[in-house]
């Protein structure tokens, strides 16, 4: 078993939209079985809250965020201060990353 975890401040953005992106990439593929992720915040500025409503956008296209306990090599947008145009813009970034992370993980030997 593979173990992920995304990191972003406050886990209510980023992270949580990271996690849920992977782990519908990894269902699609048919590998739950081999990878297991979650999502965490490195403040406790929102501890205990769930996603913000605005990366919850992303169950409309079957993502899974469903929690927010307490990425890209780029400097990504901050979506919870910016406007909508930035969580779509996240999300656009976190798909492509989620994309070539889970492609790497399959290219590895012990995979």
């Amino acid at each position: 078993m593979v173990r992920i975890l995304f990191v972003c401040l406050g886990n209510i953005c980023r992270s949580p939209t990271a996690d849920g992106v992977f782990r519908k990439l990894v269902a699609e593929a048919g590998l739950s079985h081999r990878f297991e992720s979650d999502s965490a915040g490195v403040s406790d500025y929102h501890q205990g809250e769930p996603p913000d409503e605005r990366a919850g956008e992303g169950a409309k296209i079957g993502l899974f965020l469903d929690h927010a306990p307490h990425l890209p090599v780029r400097e990504v947008p901050d979506p919870y201060l910016g406007g909508e145009e930035h969580f779509e813009e996240v999300l656009d970034l976190i798909e492509e990353g989620a994309k070539g992370l889970l492609a790497h993980l399959q290219r590895e030997p012990w995979m």
